[in-house]
């Protein structure tokens, strides 16, 4: 799973420091693209399975104080921030896969972009399915 974690973080990374350079801090906004994108993942599992009659974890949503949502996403962020950056993690990310070849660059860009895309529009599938 960590392979995963760092290897869209690369692409992301890499893709921000293209567009943008240095100016867009690109290794913490791709971090918190990541977190984003796992943390609709996780909105639209609960949702699905709402909605499958699997769990009803939904029914305790709107009794669920903000701040514990906060607090549940800044942990969330806070691990990756430890797994994919702190002390220089992010340089050695960079590093394992700048040698990949032209092909397997290419296919991981497409599979990054189909994740990110896929994830938000499987997203907004779901709450429109639950509203």
């Amino acid at each position: 799973m960590i392979n995963i974690l760092q290897y869209l973080y690369y692409h992301i990374y890499i893709w921000l420091k293209k567009k943008w350079g240095e100016a867009d801090d690109p290794k913490h906004t791709a971090l918190f693209g990541i977190t984003g994108t796992l943390f609709i993942n996780l909105i639209s599992i609960i949702i699905f399975a709402q909605k499958l009659s699997i769990i009803d974890l939904l029914i305790y949503f709107p009794k669920i104080p903000k701040i514990i949502i906060v607090v549940f996403a800044t942990i969330f962020l806070l691990v990756l921030y430890l797994l994919l950056i702190y002390k220089g993690k992010f340089k050695k990310i960079i590093e394992k896969y700048k040698k990949e070849s032209e092909a397997a660059r290419k296919r991981g860009i497409l599979i990054t972009w189909i994740y990110i895309i896929g994830s938000y529009l499987i997203f907004f599938e779901s709450v429109r399915m639950f509203f």
